[in-house]
């Protein structure tokens, strides 16, 4: 062993050494050129590459945005309709008719679904009952909202409780709504005090039997003559039911009330059970003739007994502006018959530039909602997930609980090695020369600073190191094989969600263009037959699109599928272990250099 040694101790060991060095180098050429081409592709497209990932990252961070949007709008709409669902009483199959009703009206005039459903929750509050009357109440009171100076709330809320104080049947809303909007227009005063006047007059007004218009045209007057709800209002009901109560009791004192009018006590107590609100109005009308012919007023009010401050104030107003009771009597007629006043105010309104980009608007987001509402079950999946692994973590115990949490902060350094590791191996190709210097420089301290049997000591060592771990590879390579085959199986699966879910939110966005496009067709359709019924013409009507070819498919998820290996029996011993080119040495090369190097030198 000594002489072994001893006889290899002259050119032996380097030898040796500059022949490993050499192939690692040709090794590392090859490494360091492959490097070099990619790094010099990416420096000659230095713009393009730039350019891709500022799109990659910039479609990344919309695409985050735009799915929180769609969640935010579809949890947006479904938050308005629970209102609904609190106030009204309907089946399920009811309750999606009436959600679809809101969304349609939503693309027609400019009111968010979130609106109409405000106006349908308090529709629900104050007793109107079924889809068609609801969608009806909030079609009307979104019309008022758009044509009067009355809010959405106001009107729902004071429309539905005259409706009730006057027993009218809800489905005259819109009648109601069209008096009210006619009578702002032609009158001195505004649709909120009307309707205010009104609520103040209801219970009088239903009292002596006038119509839901009458008790309006009466409001309209009163408002526009100055008298205010809060003050005059109150009064003038008094004075309604009290000359009620003389008529219907007959008593001495209606007897001036009907000199006034110009009739006797029975031809008035005739006319105002006939019709009490033409009955008031002659009264108004004669009262104002007097002041017109130069009568006086105060003492004709003195001998009626009517001396309070208010009642004595609006009583002279309507009677120096009977005239305004005259029309707006002959305004209510007109415009509850046609119930057309309403509509027609607020198509102007509609067919306005600044209401088609709110529909438009609309329209959009009701898109976004529906595209949202295919995102719930991957986020409820997801919130499931994250509740199991919460209870799952409280499970444990306080030490696991800490290995985890050690864990987690030793991933994050490694994140942050790791990291600029990278960075560094971007740059190797570049530090190639340096390395090789370094490494001839290593070589020379070695030879210089070491015995020449530590040399092939330490050789022979990485040599037996490298057979070991061909061995190891060899013996698990059929289990090496099945993980990785595992790890690719679970990795495509993962793509295979990705993209069921890419294609289940682009197939909704296809299907509601197809029904949007179906949804015009069947518009001109409509307008074709129309058309056709002139004599002489026959235009053909426009068939329906299907943009199912458009639709991408679902992918099944990926099994894991184990194969039948045939292996053949290798001895256990080293030397039938064949390790070729293994990190760009082979082994049996170098072994036999070896050999031969230390045979020449002995």
């Amino acid at each position: 062993m000594v002489g072994f040694l001893a006889g290899a101790a002259g050119g032996a060991s380097v030898s040796i050494v500059v022949s490993a060095v050499d192939k690692f180098s040709k090794t590392f050429n090859m490494a360091e050129t492959k490097m070099t081409g990619l790094l010099g592709v990416a420096q000659r497209n230095t713009a393009a590459f730039l350019a891709a990932g500022a799109a990659i990252t910039g479609l990344g961070i919309v695409g985050a945005i735009g799915i929180s949007k769609l969640v935010k709008e579809a949890v947006s709409f479904e938050t308005a309709f629970i209102g609904v669902r609190k106030t009204v009483e309907l089946s399920e199959e009811e309750f999606k008719e009436l959600e679809n009703r809101f969304k349609d009206l939503s693309r027609t005039i400019p009111f968010t679904f979130q609106e109409l459903s405000n106006i349908g929750e308090i529709a629900g509050q104050l007793g109107v009952k079924g889809v068609d009357n609801i969608e009806s109440f909030t079609r009307t009171i979104a019309d008022i909202s758009a044509t009067t100076n009355l809010t959405a709330e106001q009107a729902a809320t004071d429309f539905a409780r005259f409706a009730n104080i006057m027993n009218m049947p809800i489905e005259k809303v819109s009648q109601l709504g069209s008096v009210i909007v006619d009578l702002g227009n032609n009158l001195a005063t505004t649709e909120a005090e009307i309707l205010e006047m009104g609520m103040r007059i209801s219970g009088a007004g239903q009292a002596l039997d006038m119509t839901e218009g009458e008790v309006m045209a009466w409001a309209g007057a009163l408002s526009s003559v100055g008298v205010r709800a809060e003050m005059g209002g109150t009064a003038i009901s008094k004075l309604m039911i009290n000359i009620s109560s003389m008529v219907a009791t007959g008593k001495p004192e209606l007897e001036g009330f009907a000199k006034v009018a110009g009739m006797t006590a029975d031809e008035f107590t005739k006319a105002f059970e006939q019709d009490a609100s033409k009955a008031l109005q002659v009264f108004f009308e004669g009262l104002g003739k007097v002041e017109s012919e130069g009568g006086d007023v105060l003492a004709v009010l003195e001998g009626l007994d009517i001396k309070e401050v208010r009642l004595r104030d609006a009583v002279l107003r309507l009677a120096s502006g009977y005239g305004t009771l005259d029309e707006a009597l002959d305004i209510q007629k007109n415009a509850w018959e046609k119930d057309t006043a309403l509509s027609e105010e607020a198509q102007k309104r509609y067919d306005s530039m600044q209401s088609q980009l709110i529909i438009l608007g609309n329209q959009f987001k009701t898109l976004g909602a529906e595209l949202g509402v295919v995102l719930f079950p991957i986020l409820e999946k997801l919130i499931g997930l994250v509740t199991k692994i919460t209870d799952w973590f409280a499970g444990l115990t306080e030490g696991q609980k800490k290995f985890i949490v050690i864990a987690g902060i030793v991933a994050t350094v490694l994140a942050l090695i790791i990291g600029p590791a990278l960075i560094i191996l971007a740059m190797l190709p570049a530090m190639a020369a340096g390395l090789g210097m370094v490494a001839g420089g290593l070589t020379a301290v070695s030879i210089a600073g070491l015995p020449v049997w530590v040399v092939a000591l330490l050789i022979a060592v990485a040599i037996a190191a490298l057979i070991a771990i061909g061995i190891l590879l060899v013996k698990n390579w059929d289990k090496i094989k099945i993980a990785a085959l595992k790890l690719g199986v679970h990795i495509k699966n993962v793509f295979i969600g990705i993209h069921n879910v890419i294609v289940s939110v682009w197939n909704g966005i296809v299907s509601y263009i197809e029904s949007s496009i179906n949804r015009i067709i069947k518009g001109v359709n409509s307008v074709i037959k129309t058309i056709n019924k002139v004599p002489g013409i026959n235009i053909g009507t426009i068939g329906e699109i299907s943009l199912g070819k458009f639709k991408g498919e679902m992918m099944e998820s990926a099994q894991y599928i184990p194969t039948l290996i045939t292996t053949e029996t290798t001895p256990s011993t080293v030397n039938n272990i064949n390790i070729n080119n293994l990190n760009g040495f082979n082994s049996r090369d170098i072994a036999n250099q070896l050999q031969e190097e230390l045979n020449n030198k002995i």
